[in-house]
């Protein structure tokens, strides 16, 4: 379950988490979108997260969307079952936040989660301490999440994309959130 606080007018708060807390933890692989200003890049990416909502990924620094990020930290991501059948009861969801690479008093906690949900990365990184040594050229990045838009036909019905603020944020936020 979630802990962290998700609000939409109109909307279950337990209800929402719950729905997020499933679509999650169904589905391990996301989409994620960066731009370095001028031109949108896409990318997939395996995925971890907490109950507070922040996504954790491994990429290399040198990717694209890895450049992009060190210059613009704004990300979305789409999290949803590709084979689900078409006008079926479906579910997803659009995240949007700010991505930065893991701080370094982070990375074990990024660590544990990751390998938690994907035990196979032990295979070729079998510890921390290899991870530190730089066994793999890839890195821990941490998605701080703002906004969501979440998508779940059986709980809320045909058609009903709700879009929510994530955590305390500003009513300055609320505003720009309903737009995304």
């Amino acid at each position: 379950m979630l802990s962290c606080m998700i609000r939409a007018d109109g909307y279950d708060q337990k209800m929402m988490q719950e729905s997020v807390a499933s679509i999650l933890e169904a589905t391990k692989l996301c989409s994620m979108a960066t731009s370095n200003g001028t031109v949108p890049y896409i990318n997939t990416a395996y995925f971890a997260y907490t109950s507070d909502l922040k996504i954790y990924f491994l990429s290399q620094p040198t990717l694209q969307h890895s450049l992009n990020l060190a210059h613009n930290p704004a990300i979305s991501l789409t999290v949803f079952d590709s084979s689900q059948p078409f006008a079926s009861h479906l579910q997803g969801l659009q995240i949007f936040g700010e991505c930065i690479l893991t701080a370094r008093q982070v990375e074990r906690f990024a660590f544990d989660l990751y390998t938690k949900r994907f035990p196979k990365l032990l295979g070729r990184v079998p510890s921390f301490e290899d991870y530190e040594r730089g066994v793999i050229k890839s890195r821990f990045y941490e998605i701080n999440t703002h906004s969501i838009k979440i998508f779940d036909e059986p709980r809320f019905g045909k058609d009903v994309w709700i879009t929510a603020i994530v955590g305390n944020r500003p009513k300055i936020l609320e505003g720009l959130a309903s737009e995304a």
